[in-house]
């Protein structure tokens, strides 16, 4: 697993968005929800996931994922998790101010209280939208990946594809900074 992380991470390194070629990008969003059911248990959850990327060809953007969340749910102590990882973005401006993008992302995780590690991988589509001077808003909404998680020797796995589904409708935004 370790080996597969670190190959990752290296040809995501060596491989040789909207804005300009040799820009970097720094992005990300930011979740909070707060629901309670029939049964009057509340879940509160908190994500925190930003990204720092450098685009080396035009439309063509490698970098780092880092994310943090935290789910409480009624009073039980609070699960989280922290996770990083590459990612590399293909953008296809649709003109002007429209982007159509996938990100190609790959995640390790820890998680709290002793509930082990994780690793994730995927594809996901995305909308972007320029507000100009560098700045834009994206909107991802699907999935296609694969999740393993959990302490060792009970680990649980699932691969699918899920469609503005729950968690999977997600709204950021990102400031390109180009270099000279």
């Amino acid at each position: 697993m370790k080996k597969t992380i670190l190959m990752l991470a290296m040809s995501a390194m060596t491989l040789g968005a909207f804005a300009q070629k040799n820009s970097i990008l720094v992005s990300g969003n930011f979740g909070f929800t707060s629901e309670t059911n029939a049964a009057k248990v509340s879940t509160t959850t908190i994500n925190f996931a930003p990204r720092l990327g450098y685009e080396f060809q035009e439309n063509m953007t490698i970098g780092l994922n880092f994310g943090y969340s935290s789910a409480t749910i009624g009073d039980n102590p609070a699960l989280s998790a922290m996770n990083f990882g590459p990612f590399f973005r293909y953008n296809m401006p649709l003109g002007d101010v429209f982007s159509i993008f996938t990100d190609v992302y790959a995640n390790y995780s820890s998680l709290s209280n002793d509930r082990g590690t994780g690793f994730n991988f995927g594809v996901t589509p995305g909308v972007l939208a320029k507000l100009g001077k560098g700045w834009a808003t994206t909107l991802n909404f699907a999935n296609l990946g694969y999740t393993s998680s959990g302490p060792t020797g009970a680990k649980t796995s699932e691969f699918g594809l899920e469609v503005l589904g729950t968690g999977r409708l997600t709204m950021g935004i990102q400031k390109n900074f180009g270099l000279k």
